[in-house]
């Protein structure tokens, strides 16, 4: 059962932290919903990775502009990110989208 556990988590990772994916989101649902996707996954892992809540409150920040165009996405979201990028790898991973 622990297996299942390690491979869900794997899997919450790839998915919160894949740009295409983030982009597809916002481009065909509310802003809200993909902030959910992180909340729940941070209630339901609290420890799961510091680079989470850093994805989302970047998001969370530019949500006035994503809500209108989420092409901006990159833009937005990288320079937020910006001073985590030497010190979270999978900053770093997702700011080379």
């Amino acid at each position: 059962m622990y297996i299942l556990y390690v491979v869900a988590r794997c899997i919450l990772l790839q998915v919160l932290f894949n740009f295409s994916w983030l982009h597809a989101k916002l481009s065909c649902m509310p802003l809200r919903t993909v902030l959910d996707d992180f909340e729940d996954c941070l209630a339901a892992h609290p420890d799961l990775d510091p680079a989470v809540p850093l994805l989302m409150h970047a998001i969370r920040l530019s949500s006035s502009v994503l809500s209108q165009c989420p092409d901006m996405l990159g833009a937005q979201v990288t320079g937020r990110l910006l001073p985590y990028y030497k010190t979270h790898a999978r900053i770093r991973d997702f700011c080379k989208f």
